[in-house]
């Protein structure tokens, strides 16, 4: 074992607490309480508000891609959404788009060219979920008034290869998306997940959902 913390990075790592890691060819890309952290072999770089075009120091999310031999990367704040293509820095907020919320808690990117954004209510207003057309620039939100979602606040999402999209929720249990807005529910009521609280989604190869709640996995 190896473990990299604030202590034996000499601040590299500024802080403790991580929500996110991506990894991407040599780069281990980490998403902390206070800064987004590169690590390549032993070199450390830090990116914040001060030195980059991140809007907040708390990174909750990161997804990385590789579009046209070139990786990008969409990075969720705790003030909105950045989108990082190597040279540019674009942000997405309530300001300026129709997110429904800034506090992004994840995403994930379908094979249509679909960017899925969740969110979490800020003081209990707002949150839900975002799709951005990216290819026609258009946005659709959904959230408990519009749509079959049954919880605003948004954890976890995962886009599968047959083009549907999971979105767990904290509280709603888990929610499959098909054809862009044909729901289907998933919960404690109706079948046998351990929780409707839901932290982590992700696929194996033979096809089959592993979904982490606050009561075990399913």
């Amino acid at each position: 074992w190896t473990v990299y913390n604030m202590e034996n990075t000499q601040g590299a790592i500024c802080s403790n607490q991580i929500y996110s890691l991506k990894i991407q060819n040599v780069y281990k890309w980490l998403g902390t309480e206070q800064m987004m952290v590169r690590l390549s072999g032993n070199s450390w770089a830090s990116f914040s508000f001060m030195n980059s075009g991140i809007p907040s120091n708390k990174i909750t999310t990161i997804l990385n891609k590789k579009i046209n031999n070139k990786y990008v990367r969409w990075i969720g704040t705790s003030m909105g959404l950045t989108y990082f293509d190597g040279d540019n820095w674009t942000v997405w907020h309530v300001a300026n788009s129709p997110l429904p919320s800034n506090n992004i808690s994840a995403i994930t990117l379908d094979n249509s060219g679909n960017l899925w954004i969740g969110t979490k209510p800020y003081q209990n207003v707002g949150g839900g979920l975002a799709r951005f057309n990216i290819p026609d620039n258009q946005w659709t939100v959904y959230n408990t008034i519009n749509s079959e979602i049954p919880s605003n606040t948004v954890t976890a999402l995962f886009s599968d290869s047959n083009q549907n999209v999971w979105v767990g929720t904290e509280g709603g249990g888990l929610s499959k998306i098909s054809n862009l807005n044909e729901w289907t529910l998933y919960n404690e009521s109706n079948s046998p997940i351990s929780s409707n609280v839901i932290n982590d989604l992700n696929f194996e190869s033979t096809n089959k959902l592993w979904i982490s709640t606050d009561y075990g996995i399913s």
